[in-house]
């Protein structure tokens, strides 16, 4: 389709299109996840773990990052959006680390 000498994408296609390409940067992420952690010694790691909010009050999502503290590298990122958390904005940085230490446990 075109508009003003431009083409654009049918709605639809471009959900399809965004799908596709979140699928396929979340398997690059998890690769490079994968790529830092193998030069981690995972026997001794101290990390660092912070993490930022969409806004100050409120907030929609929550970044949780976690750094190794010898390497520098990112071991994890979590993000807590109001899709998949309902409690208090504030919070969502303690359910992130939650979900970190619930899932490093597994694994």
């Amino acid at each position: 389709m075109e508009m003003l000498g431009l083409s654009y994408l049918k709605k639809s296609s471009y959900y399809r299109t965004i799908v596709g390409l979140i699928e396929e940067t979340n398997i690059l992420f998890q690769q490079h996840l994968k790529e830092n952690r193998s030069k981690m010694d995972l026997k001794n790691l101290t990390i660092c773990i912070d993490a930022g909010w969409s806004s100050r009050r409120n907030a929609n999502e929550c970044c949780f990052i976690v750094i190794d503290n010898k390497t520098k590298l990112l071991f994890d990122l979590i993000v807590i959006t109001r899709d998949n958390y309902s409690g208090a904005s504030g919070n969502m940085e303690a359910e992130a680390a939650r979900i970190f230490v619930t899932s490093t446990k597994r694994n």
